[in-house]
């Protein structure tokens, strides 16, 4: 099994790694200084809070793969 990264980010390192849509998420919740640093459990936590939780496992595994480097 892979080592799941747990290293934070800066926000401009997140903006080249997340989908537009998970971006978005992250800006509008006020995190658009790109040099402001978020771990990997800040960044799924804004993202599912966003959407409201999340419907799909499909949708949850991918977003797992981008934050924490893990394809499950």
């Amino acid at each position: 099994m892979e080592k799941i990264n747990r290293q934070a980010k800066a926000v401009g390192r997140w903006e080249e790694i997340l989908m537009p849509i998970e971006v978005e998420a992250l800006h509008d919740t006020y995190h658009t200084n790109p040099e402001e640093v978020l771990t990997p459990n800040e960044v799924l936590d804004i993202i599912v809070e966003w959407n409201g939780g999340i419907a799909s496992g499909y949708h949850v595994r991918s977003i797992i793969s981008r934050v924490y480097g893990v394809k499950l």
